[in-house]
């Protein structure tokens, strides 16, 4: 059996938690990776990395086996068409069959560079869930968890943590700069862009695609950490909402 295949009743091999910046995914990412069966990977982007060597492959394969479709169709006899296009048909094919290939190979690699034991590798690269919905399509034991938390708490946190850094000269209080406002707008427009792709993922496979509210986590924990053990077809082990219980918590 392959590690794409999916036994019946069995875990998913990769869950790939994401939202917007400073919507609890480390701290989710944190709390599963409690599970024993769990290996809790922090910002590897993964799934980017993964579409990347995807796409490149998939250009290069193309390359090698140019569509024969040719533009002088319309001379050709109907049958004659048939045929061209049959063709293109099966080359299209085994690209696409190539293109998993290799890209397949570099992915069993990295696992192997990571030192990635059997069970659910938990992955935690906010960003990443600009791929999801690539990712859905593309990997199919794999299982995507999105972090939402209220945009006027997301966008506070986000200012708090540049003045932390000193990188937008916000200053609590002042007037904001036209650098402050500029990067409002980005965050803002980031959570929007985020969830929508999250929730196109999730439509495309609703089984596959859960969201959990920052909210909820914190408050809830015990709840939380059941429901997204079950979500990845794991047994629920107390260590996980102890995490946060514990005072694993960190804004």
């Amino acid at each position: 059996m392959s590690d794409e295949e999916v036994p019946e009743g069995g875990h998913p091999r990769f869950l790939f938690v994401g939202g917007p910046g400073r919507s609890g995914t480390t701290l989710m990412g944190r709390t599963l990776g409690m599970h024993s069966r769990v290996s809790y990977l922090e910002e590897t982007f993964l799934l980017y990395r993964y579409r990347q060597i995807h796409d490149v492959t998939r250009l290069l394969y193309t390359e090698a086996w140019p569509d024969a479709q040719a533009d002088k169709d319309a001379l050709l006899r109907p049958g004659q068409v048939r045929q061209q296009r049959g063709a293109a048909k099966a080359r299209k094919g085994e690209v696409n069959r190539a293109t998993h290939r290799t890209a397949r190979k570099w992915l069993e690699n990295m696992i192997e560079k990571l030192e990635l034991p059997r069970g659910v590798s938990l992955d935690k690269s906010p960003r990443d869930v600009a791929h999801y919905w690539w990712g859905v399509e593309n990997l199919p034991r794999s299982r995507y968890l999105v972090m939402v938390r209220d945009p006027r708490a997301v966008v506070a946190s986000r200012l708090e943590q540049e003045e932390r850094r000193k990188k937008i000269g916000y200053v609590p209080g002042a007037r904001p700069s036209a650098k402050v406002i500029e990067r409002t707008e980005f965050w803002a427009k980031q959570w929007v862009d985020y969830l929508a792709i999250a929730e196109e993922a999730q439509r495309s496979e609703p089984e596959r695609v859960i969201f959990v509210r920052y909210r909820d986590l914190i408050l809830e924990p015990a709840r939380i950490a059941t429901e997204t053990q079950r979500f990845l077809r794991l047994e629920p082990e107390d260590e996980v909402s102890g995490y946060i219980e514990s005072g694993g918590y960190r804004d």
